[in-house]
């Protein structure tokens, strides 16, 4: 039986438009560069439907190989009707594919079709899936979404995601309705930046741009996140960026987090925690007076986080008051800075 969850996520967004007090013709303005399937949907105020058709069965069976299989996706284009492409779908990621009944995917679709629809070459679209399909899922796929736009208030190089609403098709039955949400391709992300990602050599703090450094561990212990690490790149891109001398480590992947609250997340043995909602801080050699800083940074944009958190649309209410109240505990740990420091500087 289908599920349909018949509510939209509203997204500000805002648009300068250059002024000219010269008129040009058609011929004399510059052609705009064609952008990408990811932007296109992402630049959407409303949630975009997309429909997959495929062998789910198949796709669920070989999970663990992530082999590509054949797919139909279908999505409303710019000029307002329904398109269809055929590309090939995989499984990903390395724990929710052994741990969820529907695994994250990847969608790889043909250039040429993009350049026909009128969209560049970035190719792929990965989705995350929620884990097991019922609402308490639900929910803690919008949180972690909610997780990637909240570290968009952090700083500037992030990573960009949409939640979308997605069909699952067999044939002609439709097996399931529920939401997904997109997270923005390594490659697109590259181009957006002007950066290139370094994911080779071993990375060393004293490499990292400091001040990003500082925010997203912050940001890290803010959503209780302790999956993650410098040395090995776990659950982080490190991109080389023009305007940084040094290398900018961007988080991803917060299913693990605390604030998202999967049934599945627990702290990794060598961490001295015993559930994923207790904070524990991973900073490497902060001192008092980033600390100190820090927290300004972060009492400054305490109104915009929550703000952040009020407007997630959870199914359930309790939900949305679990998750302000989890984040409200982070900022009022912050109001006492000597216990702060005697914490966090250790």
């Amino acid at each position: 039986m289908a599920i349909r969850y018949p509510f939209l996520i509203f997204i500000l967004c805002y648009f300068t438009f250059p002024f000219s007090g010269l008129a040009q013709t058609a011929e004399e303005m510059p052609e705009a560069p064609a952008i990408s399937l990811f932007t296109f949907l992402q630049q959407q105020d409303s949630v975009p439907l997309l429909k997959i058709e495929t062998d789910w069965g198949l796709l669920l069976k070989n999970k663990l190989q992530e082999e590509y299989q054949p797919v139909t996706l279908s999505f409303t284009g710019p000029d307002g009707r329904e398109t269809t492409v055929e590309c090939r779908m995989r499984a990903r990621g390395n724990t929710r594919k052994k741990v969820c009944t529907i695994p994250p995917v990847k969608i790889k679709i043909p250039k040429k079709q993009l350049k026909a629809l009128g969209f560049n070459s970035s190719n792929d679209l990965k989705l995350v899936l929620p884990c097991q399909g019922g609402r308490f899922d639900q929910d803690c796929l919008l949180r972690e979404e909610m997780a990637y736009r909240l570290y968009e208030l952090i700083h500037p190089v992030h990573l960009r995601t949409k939640v979308i609403r997605l069909q699952h098709w067999e044939g002609q039955a439709e097996s399931h309705d529920f939401l997904a949400f997109l997270v923005e391709d390594e490659e697109e992300f590259e181009d957006r930046l002007g950066g290139k990602i370094i994911n080779r050599g071993r990375i060393r703090y004293a490499g990292l741009d400091r001040e990003a450094y500082l925010r997203m561990v912050f940001f890290q212990y803010m959503i209780a996140n302790t999956d993650w690490g410098i040395q090995n790149r776990h659950n982080l891109e490190t991109i080389k960026v023009p305007g940084y001398e040094r290398l900018i480590a961007v988080p991803y992947d917060f299913d693990y987090a605390g604030m998202v609250g999967t049934s599945y997340a627990i702290p990794h043995e060598s961490m001295p925690i015993k559930s994923v909602t207790d904070r524990h801080f991973r900073g490497e050699s902060i001192t008092k007076e980033e600390v100190r800083k820090m927290r300004a940074f972060f009492l400054e944009h305490k109104a915009a986080v929550l703000q952040h958190c009020d407007s997630m649309p959870f199914f359930h209410k309790r939900a949305g008051r679990q998750t302000r109240k989890f984040v409200e505990e982070f900022f009022d740990e912050l109001e006492n800075e000597r216990r702060l420091i005697r914490k966090l500087c250790k």
